[in-house]
C-alpha cells in the first residue's frame, strides 16, 4: 500500500475506530492480566465485594508497584465457572 492510498484511509473515522477495536482485541489477547478496575468490569461486582473477596483470597491477585491489585484473567475465568456449577447444583 502506497502512502498516498494510507493517507485517505486515516481521514476515515470508520477506519481509526477499527484500527482501535482490533488493538484492543490484541491487547486482551496478549495480555492476560486485567487491572483492579477491569476485573470489576468484568466480574460486574462492585470494587469493595472485588476487595473482600482479594482479602477471602477468593480471587487470586497480585500487587503491582505496591498499588494496583492485578488478577489473571483465566483465574476469573475459572471462579465463574466454579461459581456457576455451584449454582446449578443446588
Amino acid at each position: 500500500m502506497n502512502s498516498k492510498a494510507l493517507d485517505q484511509l486515516i481521514k476515515h473515522p470508520e477506519f481509526i475506530a477499527k484500527i482501535i477495536e482490533i488493538n484492543s482485541l490484541l491487547i486482551q489477547i496478549l495480555n492476560p492480566f486485567l487491572t483492579f478496575d477491569e476485573a470489576c468490569d468484568y466480574l460486574q461486582i462492585s470494587p469493595n465485594h472485588l476487595k473482600k473477596l482479594c482479602k477471602e483470597k477468593s480471587i487470586p491477585h497480585y500487587n503491582s508497584d505496591g498499588k494496583k491489585i492485578i488478577s489473571r484473567k483465566e483465574k476469573l475465568d475459572d471462579r465463574i465457572k466454579c461459581k456457576s456449577k455451584t449454582k446449578t447444583k443446588i
